[in-house]
């Protein structure tokens, strides 16, 4: 004997068999890799740290240049600098500006071992850098009556390495001369050097000035 199930039954039973398809489902949840997140949450959580630990050394050396007193500023009792990564190591340097006038240079700090320590040798020019983050290089430019001179620098192991220094100068009478790492030379010379010493050490991208975007006040 055949039995015939009516359409309502078939609806019913297929309806049956969804609700129990999509309980399995939810009793086996796709898997998440909770090591591999919980790896990444620490990793943040340390960078986090160490970030804030950072700020708070190199905060604690600004006051103590403040209090020592070897900032120019029209307002002693301020200092304007800024953090930033100038070697591509992933630890911000700290750059402090000395003063907006035309000497006007910056002091380079890194930190070692929880200690703030000075990046030997100064630069800049007004109390800012102009920092190429592209090609990590710092340029300063100083203008004084009719000379400009442009000097180049890169941090290499925690040092500033001079690179090159060239320089055009213009008399009063309106004649030129040029001069390239300290030295007087020709034209010639000038331009066979730039291109040797542009190639060797190519500017690329924009620059960014570091120096006095941030301030602190005791």
């Amino acid at each position: 004997m055949f039995f015939i199930r009516k359409p309502k039954t078939v609806l019913w039973e297929l309806v049956l068999l969804m609700f129990i398809t999509a309980a399995a489902g939810c009793q086996n949840p796709p898997q998440t890799n909770i090591l591999s997140d919980s790896r990444s949450s620490a990793t943040m959580s340390d960078k986090v740290s160490d970030s804030h630990r950072l700020e708070t050394l190199y905060e604690e050396k600004l006051r103590e240049l403040l209090r020592d007193g070897v900032v120019k500023e029209e307002t002693p009792d301020t200092i304007y600098y800024d953090w930033f990564d100038l070697d591509g190591d992933g630890q911000w340097e700290m750059i402090v500006s000395m003063g907006t006038s035309q000497s006007g240079c910056c002091w380079l700090y890194t930190c070692e071992k929880d200690r703030v320590v000075p990046i030997e040798q100064h630069c800049g020019e007004k109390g800012c850098i102009r920092f190429y983050p592209e090609c990590q290089l710092i340029m300063t430019e100083q203008t004084i009556g009719g000379s400009v001179v442009q000097s180049y620098y890169r941090i290499e192991q925690k040092q500033l390495v001079s690179l090159y220094e060239r320089g055009i100068h213009v008399s009063m009478n309106g004649r030129f001369s040029y001069s390239f790492n300290g030295e007087t030379v020709d034209k010639e010379e000038y331009d066979r050097l730039v291109q040797e010493y542009e190639a060797a050490y190519p500017v690329r991208g924009e620059y960014v000035l570091l120096g006095r975007n941030r301030q602190l006040t005791l």
